[in-house]
């Protein structure tokens, strides 16, 4: 099992507008997302900052999901529309799901659970 946390830098006019992008990639309406476990939000309005937490079963499945994700130009249009810069991923393997450390430990951080 990995973890995959991503970080989002809206614009800030469109904070909402990335925040429901969040959601609902996590919520995973389309079946994209074959092999992630767990999805958790984290944001930051301070901070002008969304995390998102994924667990999935493999890097296989990660790399599966993210050749679909990047197909096309939505992604880059997204990114260039509504964020301030490059979506950052960051992939922690294997993990043990007892441990916090994948949590933020930022304090003006708040949990949302999706799913």
């Amino acid at each position: 099992m990995i973890a995959v946390m991503t970080k989002y830098r809206p614009q800030k006019h469109k904070f909402d507008e990335v925040m429901t992008f969040a959601t609902d990639l996590a919520q995973d309406k389309k079946g994209l997302r074959k092999g992630c476990i767990e999805t958790q939000l984290f944001l930051s309005v301070d901070a002008e900052e969304i995390r998102t937490l994924s667990f999935w079963e493999s890097r296989e499945a990660f790399d599966t999901y993210l050749d679909i994700a990047v197909k096309g130009d939505a992604l880059m249009e997204f990114q260039s529309t509504y964020l301030r810069e490059e979506i950052q991923p960051q992939i922690f393997d294997p993990i043990n799901l007892r441990e916090s450390r994948f949590l933020p430990q930022d304090n003006t951080v708040v949990p949302l659970r999706i799913s």
